[in-house]
């Protein structure tokens, strides 16, 4: 039977629900699945292979994971990078806008759900472009993070309660972008990046071009592939 991609999304796309999705984890998109984290298929196919890497408890971002959650989240990037290249090619980025403390469900109130949004979850795409740049003409402070260690020390002693945007290269080197005033950020920022560099810029919004059709193969593709390496 085929599944119905747009019933599933269509709560999110339109802002019924007054729940994160990354908590609801939408069963039928996720291609493999953790202890404490998974790789689901992104709303937002542009093209095929376009996935996230979430956390499974709602964290505001990876430096607030713990020790034993963030070794499974760094084993699902590092499966998933093995993955994408066998199936297409080609070296994956990754990158994500993430808040520096934690939230609590129980905190959540209808006046903030809106940001509701900040569940640790890593974008990832299999295309060697870079966005560096394009951040640093909005936020021109930029550190390079070599460890998970040197990302929590940072996130303690240098940004605190700021935001920050996330991007790694295809050769794994981590940039962090403290965000103080959130109001400078515009929405979707990064995606925007990286649709500017696709020639897609008109195509970065995920809610106007949620691209269903890629849903299929992307999961046809991928979750066997993600299933092979997980095992080893």
């Amino acid at each position: 039977m085929a599944i119905d991609y747009n019933s599933i999304i269509k709560p999110y796309i339109e802002r019924t629900v007054k729940t994160c999705s990354y908590c609801d984890k939408l069963d039928d998109l996720i291609l493999l699945e953790g202890k404490h984290s998974y790789i689901t298929i992104a709303i937002w196919q542009y093209m095929e292979w376009y996935v996230q890497i979430c956390a499974k408890k709602h964290r505001t971002s990876v430096a607030w994971l713990e020790k034993h959650e963030v070794n499974e989240f760094y084993k699902m990037k590092e499966i998933l990078r093995k993955a994408m290249y066998e199936c297409y090619g080609k070296k994956m980025i990754s990158f994500e806008h993430w808040q520096a403390w934690s939230c609590h469900w129980w905190d959540s109130t209808e006046k903030n759900t809106k940001s509701l949004c900040h569940h640790a979850h890593l974008h990832c795409i299999p295309y060697d472009i870079n966005i560096r740049n394009d951040i640093k003409k909005l936020l021109p402070e930029e550190i390079i993070i070599n460890s998970f260690d040197e990302l929590k020390y940072t996130r303690e002693k240098v940004i605190v309660r700021d935001s920050y945007l996330y991007f790694e290269n295809s050769d794994w080197i981590w940039y962090l972008y403290p965000v103080e005033d959130e109001s400078i950020v515009p929405r979707q920022f990064l995606r925007k990046c990286v649709a500017k560099k696709l020639w897609i810029p008109e195509k970065a919004d995920w809610i106007q071009y949620p691209w269903i059709d890629f849903f299929e193969s992307t999961k046809n593709k991928l979750k066997p592939l993600l299933k092979k390496y997980f095992t080893k």
